[in-house]
């Protein structure tokens, strides 16, 4: 990769563990052949909505239920966590691309947000009944999320079509 300006990246994930934040930083280590011109600032497990208010002074909606203290979406809500998360962590940091994750039922949510525009990316797999789920499917559902999350930000930071899984959203 060329030495062109380096973008910044930052994200809050509770869906992806984490994963995603992570493998951009090895991505991007100055050691890698052919590394990613990224440099990530914040990358962070944030599973509980009460420490994302306090920590972000941001008001989430309420969720479908709760599981043991595990609060629980729909994949609207999933979206719509993932939104406020990555538009207030973009404002927060001043940074190039975000990324905020969200799953409880459904496909899960990974926003990303590149510059001026936002993406939604969904899991291949969904999870109908989160009581019901198996650490299998759970793990499953990351990994395909993951997967697709990192090739959609390989397309764009080397300014390649989307992949087809891509939802182009407002945000």
């Amino acid at each position: 990769m060329s030495e062109k300006r380096i973008l910044t990246f930052a994200s809050v994930e509770c869906f992806t563990h984490c994963e995603i934040g992570m493998t951009i930083h090895k991505r991007s280590a100055p050691y890698v052949k052919n590394r990613w011109n990224i440099a990530v600032v914040f990358s962070s497990f944030l599973p509980s909505i009460n420490i994302a208010k306090k920590l972000f002074n941001v008001n989430l909606p309420s969720p479908n239920k709760e599981i043991n203290g595990i609060k629980i979406y729909n994949e609207e809500g999933d979206t719509e966590v993932s939104l406020v998360l990555s538009k207030h962590i973009k404002a927060l940091l001043n940074v190039d691309i975000t990324i905020a994750s969200s799953a409880g039922e459904g496909r899960g949510a990974v926003v990303v947000r590149f510059k001026n525009k936002c993406f939604l990316v969904r899991s291949l797999f969904s999870i109908p009944s989160f009581e019901k789920a198996t650490e299998k499917d759970i793990k499953r559902r990351k990994y395909s999320a993951k997967k697709r999350t990192i090739r959609l930000i390989e397309s764009l930071i080397f300014n390649n079509p989307l992949p087809t899984f891509v939802e182009e959203i407002d945000g």
